[in-house]
């Protein structure tokens, strides 16, 4: 999103969707440090049309308690993950949108192949279960740097 519009949001939201589905239910951090971009989402959230267009998709949309992030934490070790990654790749170099694109979905790449099974010590053996195993019937694979 280039700004907070419910425009912007909406072709963001469509964008998400068309990658990755349509969701059935959101789940959006109230954490203390965020007040004020909390309100501006429900503001949005509150907008007719945003309404109108999640309701008619049966999008259901939930802020978790403030001062709560345990209830987050799913999600928050993610978001840790990915910044860390994206500290060590960039480190202080300056890069362009584009640039920041493609390496924000390699990231992600990267860590959806993470293996959700027992990793085997034994060769042999089946490789480990990953999210894009059971969505794609493979693992992700990026191109050679």
């Amino acid at each position: 999103m280039t700004d907070m519009t419910t425009d912007s949001f909406l072709r963001a939201f469509r964008g998400f969707a068309g990658r990755r589905s349509l969701p059935t239910h959101m789940v959006s951090d109230s954490g203390f440090t965020f007040i004020a971009t909390v309100e501006q989402i429900q503001e949005l959230f509150e907008d007719p049309s945003v309404d109108k267009y999640l309701t008619k998709k049966g999008v259901q949309s939930t802020f978790i308690p403030k001062r709560a992030p345990w209830f987050g934490g799913f999600y928050e070790q993610l978001i840790g993950i990915t910044k860390n990654t994206l500290k060590k790749t960039l480190g202080r170099s300056l890069v362009n949108l584009d640039e920041l694109n493609t390496i924000v979905i390699e990231i992600e790449s990267v860590i959806n192949d993470r293996p959700i099974t027992y990793i085997s010590p034994y060769i042999e053996e089946f490789d480990p279960l990953s999210h894009p195993m059971l969505m794609y019937g493979r693992p992700i694979t990026s191109l050679p740097h």
